[in-house]
């Protein structure tokens, strides 16, 4: 697609959606990736250690897009932002049948369950926020910005790696 500016209704329908987007996302996250999965994860029986464990997971989604800048390249940016936001809630489906694995006393299963899902979901978190600025700078500007590899030669002159 060519650039081309967009219509009031079509700029004032984007920034709705991403609004909505926005806000639910906030909030999910909140819900997700905080308290509650701590103290879901006690009442699974988690050690101080895997608890920490959790925690360290936070930080790695704020270093993963340096590979997602790579990604940006095959699939875009919305693309790749959508995509990473879709995987991200399905990797915390599975956290819900954890108890199921609960066999007496042991509580492995139930735990890696919990380790696994916590991991995918702040990996996949980190990952689609390198779309994240590419959608905020289109929904501000009046005109379509390529998204994929056009995006950053545009804002910052050349491909990445280049």
């Amino acid at each position: 697609m060519k650039n081309r500016k967009f219509s009031p209704g079509e700029l004032s329908r984007g920034r709705t959606t991403y609004y909505i987007f926005a806000l639910l996302n906030a909030f999910s996250f909140h819900l997700l990736g905080g308290n509650i999965i701590t103290l879901y994860s006690i009442r699974l029986g988690a050690s101080i250690f895997l608890i920490g464990l959790l925690a360290s997971f936070i930080p790695l989604s704020q270093i993963m897009p340096l590979v997602g800048r790579r990604l940006v390249q095959r699939l875009g940016a919305t693309r790749l932002m959508g995509t990473c936001w879709l995987f991200r809630y399905l990797s915390m489906a599975p956290i819900l049948f954890a108890p199921i694995f609960i066999r007496g006393e042991d509580n492995a299963l139930a735990l890696a369950l919990c380790i696994i899902s916590v991991l995918f979901f702040h990996t996949a978190k980190g990952l689609g926020s390198t779309g994240y600025s590419a959608m905020c700078i289109h929904l501000q500007s009046n005109f379509h910005l390529p998204l994929g590899i056009d995006y950053y030669r545009h804002r910052h002159g050349s491909a990445p790696g280049q």
